[in-house]
């Protein structure tokens, strides 16, 4: 998380960065490192207001988020690759629950549903997109999709005279071609 208040933060927001600004004020960042801390992470701040876990291991928040999943009851599955997400009712557009098909043939259903399957920058992590077309079956409007957390700039992206208004200056990257007879 970034512990920027939310002028600064907003800044680096391409689109309409008020869709994001009561999510910012109900968790904010000092919040998110004091709910980690409960789960068993602490964090370490360090230059550009980052926070990151002391660690630096990624997987030490994802074991915080399992940890307090299912600590308030959830049951996390993993290795399922979901076929089909449909809403059940009774009642016309009453929907009652939604009915998740996965691939191996097996069947959900639950009352509420939390659609988190990732993006479409990268699909070796099984980030294949899915989950905007379920959103869009669901009835949400999906935007146009633009590239997140990453160090390339869209042409016309929120630029002023010879600079780039988004401040990158990319001191951990090293941009360039990988060399295929290299194999790092």
């Amino acid at each position: 998380t970034n512990l920027k208040n939310w002028n600064e933060f907003a800044e680096h927001i391409h689109i309409k960065p008020g869709f994001l600004k009561s999510a910012f004020y109900n968790l904010t960042s000092e919040k998110m490192i004091d709910f980690l801390a409960e789960q068993g992470m602490e964090s370490v701040v360090e230059r550009g207001d980052r926070a990151f876990p002391s660690s630096h291991l990624a997987s030490d928040v994802v074991d915080a988020l399992l940890k307090a999943a299912e600590g308030a009851g959830a049951e996390v599955l993993c290795g399922k690759e979901v076929e089909n997400i449909s809403r059940t009712g009774q009642d016309g557009d009453i929907v009652d629950n939604f009915q998740i098909k996965c691939t191996d043939g097996s069947c959900y259903v639950c009352s509420k549903l939390i659609i988190c399957t990732g993006g479409l920058s990268y699909p070796k992590t099984g980030s294949t997109g899915d989950g905007y077309a379920w959103a869009q079956e669901m009835g949400h409007k999906v935007r146009p999709l633009l590239p997140s957390l990453t160090a390339i700039v869209p042409k016309g992206y929120k630029t002023t005279t010879g600079n780039n208004a988004t401040n990158n200056n990319n001191n951990n990257v090293n941009p360039g071609t990988p060399d295929p007879s290299n194999p790092k």
